[in-house]
């Protein structure tokens, strides 16, 4: 009896919270809408979803870019924890915002909560905000420019080739049980 108790507090509380994010939620796509940007909805609600359906993160992201493109605009808006995150679906904007004007984008949302100067996470390019970001970035820019990529495309088919046909020879061989780790470690090395 006590863990019916139990359980009914963590729904009300699982209710409550939802009822929170959602009216806050609503108010702050409320802006976006208004001038005509696609509400995508809940990017955490999208994750919840997921997870429950067994959707692979793959097949969400194309359902997602398919609804976009259906829609005919170039990105939609999706709130995550009250705060607007972008989805963009249209490669010229991507291009734009990635190579022209990567320098107006200087604050992205940070994939760690890290940022001691010793912490390798924490320095990383996705984790990094405004001069620090910027200056990673254009330490970066030439390294993947057009020219570079192209030059090491030959590279990259060959290794990727010989990894594949290293994969196949090795699952005859021993089956499925494989180190991946060791695998893309030694073709990364023969990437560069």
């Amino acid at each position: 009896m006590e863990t019916i108790g139990i359980l009914g507090c963590i729904i009300f509380a699982v209710v409550i919270i939802t009822c929170y994010y959602h009216n806050k939620h609503s108010r702050s796509i409320k802006n976006f809408t208004d001038n005509g940007i696609l509400n995508m909805g809940s990017l955490t609600l999208t994750f919840i979803k997921m997870v429950l359906k067994g959707e692979h993160f793959a097949e969400s992201t194309i359902s997602r870019y398919k609804r976009v493109k259906q829609s005919k605009q170039k990105f939609g808006i999706e709130m995550e924890f009250g705060n607007p995150s972008f989805f963009i679906a249209d490669l010229e904007l991507i291009k734009q915002i990635t190579v022209k004007h990567f320098d107006h984008f200087s604050d992205p949302r940070k994939a760690a909560p890290s940022k001691k100067s010793h912490d390798l996470v924490g320095r990383m390019v996705f984790n990094n905000g405004g001069a620090e970001w910027r200056k990673t970035r254009s330490k970066l820019s030439p390294v993947f420019s057009t020219p570079r990529i192209r030059a090491m495309s030959g590279i990259i088919n060959s290794s990727t080739k010989a990894w594949i046909s290293y994969l196949n020879k090795h699952i005859a061989e021993h089956g499925n049980e494989l180190n991946l780790h060791s695998g893309l470690s030694k073709l990364t090395i023969d990437f560069i």
